[in-house]
Parts: C-alpha cells; sequence; structure tokens
C-alpha cells in the first residue's frame, strides 16, 4: 500500500471499488490543486477518496492523474554515538550531504534520538525539512515542522513519583515536556553546560508540583551508583515504561521505545519493515535495531550493547551510500 495523494475527479473515474479506505492510517489529498493534510480517512472532505494503488490501476487511471508519496526505504539514525561521535558537537557536512543523496534516491532518513526536541533539531537545520524525528525515544515524532502522529507520555502521577523516588536515591531527574526540560533547580549549577540540555528552552523547579508540562520522559543522571539505581527503577518501573541506559551517567525511563517509533513511521510513509535499516550505539537503541529490517551496531558501541547480535557498522555515510546503490 502506498500514500497516495488525490485530486476529488478521481472519485468519479473509480466508482464504487474506490470503497477499500484504511481507517487507521494518515494520508494527504490534493484538493484544488493544493496539497494538504486531511488528518485521518473519516476527516476526509465528501468528494476525496483513498483506494490501494493495485484498484486504481485496475481501474484504468492514468499515473499522471494521481500523485503518489512513495519510498524505496528509509534509514533510522542514533544521534550520540551514531551521527555525532562523542566528543563532536556539530553534525558533519557528509551526513548532511548523504541526507540529500537519499532523499533523491528515493529513501527517507528519520533522526531517532533520545534528546529532547528542542535541543535535537538545531543540530539538523539544514536538513530539517528532508528528515522526520523521532525525539524523547520516539515519544514526540516531528516532521516538516509537524507534528506526525500523537504524543507518548508518562501519567502525571507516575511522573511525580518517578521525580521524587529518584531525587531521594541522589539521582537528578531530567523531565523532557513538551515545552521544555525540568532540572531541579539544586542541580542547575553543575548541569547548564550540558549538551542535552535545550538553550532557552530549559526550566527549574523547586518541586514536582512547580511543573506545568505534560512529561514525556524522565531522565537519570546519576553522578554516582548508577547500576544500583538503574537495578531499583527496574524493580519498580519496568512493568510500565521502558527503562534503558543512553550515556554513561544517564538512563532514561520512557513510555514507548525506538523500535515502536520505527514501526509507526514505517507504516505511516508505507514503508515495509524489510526497506528498514537502523543504526546505534547504546541500549536505548537496540529495541530499534530489533525492529528494523536490518540493524547496525556502531563499532564504537560497547561490548556490553548487543555487539554480535547486529552488523557492525564503521562508517555511517559509508554504508548508507552503499545500501542506497545496492538495494
Amino acid at each position: 500500500m502506498m500514500l497516495l495523494c488525490f485530486h476529488p475527479s478521481v472519485y468519479h473515474e473509480t466508482g464504487n471499488v474506490a470503497q477499500t479506505v484504511y481507517p487507521n492510517r494518515t494520508y494527504f489529498i490534493y484538493h484544488q490543486g493544493k496539497s494538504r493534510r486531511s488528518g485521518r480517512t473519516n476527516d476526509f472532505e465528501r468528494d476525496c477518496l483513498l483506494v490501494p494503488m493495485r484498484i486504481l490501476w485496475h481501474t484504468g487511471i492514468k499515473q499522471g492523474e494521481v500523485g503518489v508519496n512513495s519510498y524505496r526505504g528509509m534509514f533510522f539514525c542514533d544521534v550520540d554515538g551514531t551521527i555525532l561521535p562523542h566528543g563532536q558537537h556539530t553534525i558533519s557536512e557528509s551526513f548532511f550531504a548523504v541526507v540529500h543523496e537519499a532523499r533523491a534516491a528515493g529513501f527517507l532518513i528519520c533522526i531517532s534520538s533520545g534528546r529532547f526536541h528542542r535541543s535535537l533539531l538545531p543540530l539538523f537545520a539544514p536538513v530539517a525539512q528532508e528528515v522526520v524525528f523521532s525525539a524523547s525515544n520516539g515519544c514526540m515524532i516531528l516532521y516538516q515542522g509537524r507534528q506526525l502522529m500523537p504524543n507518548h507520555s508518562i501519567l502525571p502521577q507516575d511522573a511525580r513519583m518517578i521525580t521524587e523516588t529518584l531525587e531521594n536515591w541522589g539521582a537528578i531527574p531530567m523531565l523532557s515536556g513538551i515545552q521544555a526540560i525540568h532540572l531541579p533547580r539544586s542541580a542547575w549549577e553543575q548541569q547548564k553546560e550540558k549538551g542535552y540540555l535545550a538553550k532557552g528552552y530549559t526550566q527549574t523547579f523547586d518541586a514536582f508540583s512547580d511543573v506545568q508540562d505534560t512529561i514525556l520522559q524522565i531522565t537519570a543522571v546519576c553522578k554516582q551508583d548508577k547500576q544500583e539505581i538503574l537495578r531499583r527503577s527496574r524493580e519498580l518501573w519496568e512493568n510500565r515504561y521502558l527503562v534503558v541506559t543512553t550515556g554513561k551517567e544517564l538512563f532514561d525511563i520512557c513510555p514507548t521505545s525506538k523500535g515502536e517509533s520505527l514501526l509507526s513511521i514505517a507504516d505511516y510513509f508505507s514503508v515495509p519493515r524489510s526497506s528498514t535499516y537502523a543504526f546505534g550505539d547504546d541500549e536505548n537503541d537496540i529495541p530499534m535495531l530489533r525492529s528494523a529490517g536490518k540493524g547496525y551496531i556502531m563499532h564504537t558501541a560497547r561490548d556490553s550493547v548487543a555487539v554480535g547480535q547486529f552488523e557492525t557498522c564503521h562508517d555511517l555515510v559509508d554504508t548508507i551510500r552503499f545500501l542506497i546503490d545496492s538495494v
């Protein structure tokens, strides 16, 4: 099934055959010569319909009468440790170049990161209109400046409990919301220069009740005893949330995963799972690597992070170029 953009006249030429629709997907239509997003299929205007490609061709509709938006495949790339080597602070020009090349060849790239969206998007400003962003481990998905699908969030009562418990254990809870990153005021001085904070979008709080935002995920910053705090967190919350390491001192508590994000995004763009490729280097990337048609672990990943389960990638840009040419 492909995403199809229709002019209203298609309705009259396909007749009753055009009644096959997919109510759980979002589609695009052409209306009076201008393309716009219509929302779910039950929101379509009465003179617009969507039908599968195979039915269209069987009814004799010519390809020139239909706008088709489809991709040969998708690349899902982690940021820190994958696109952005550890210690590096700017994205390479070679990666921007391969985004252009992929798009021209009929592939779409998704930037899949545990980062808060407002600290993620500025890194990719030169290609912001060409890639999909999956931020906060898939909690928020954006494309061309718009939200692609509903956000995932932590229940308010759970967010309070997790925040207060982490503080009691000596960890710093960093709350990624829709509006800002929220950090305890007592931790501001030691965290304010960290690259994962969003400049101008970080707010401090004295108590959880000060936070007026929907919380997408919570990151625990552990200056010491990380493994013990991680173990206790999994005991308490892993039955409701994904609890995964994302760095030397960090682990995330999240209501979804990069793997679920990959499947949702691929389905949205009607890209078969077999035509998806994922690249990552840490524990939070493993669900994405497993969900993809093919997963690659970066050669810099720690031995404990699923090395041996996936093909090793030594050069992200070269590997993407090879796949573009060979698929």
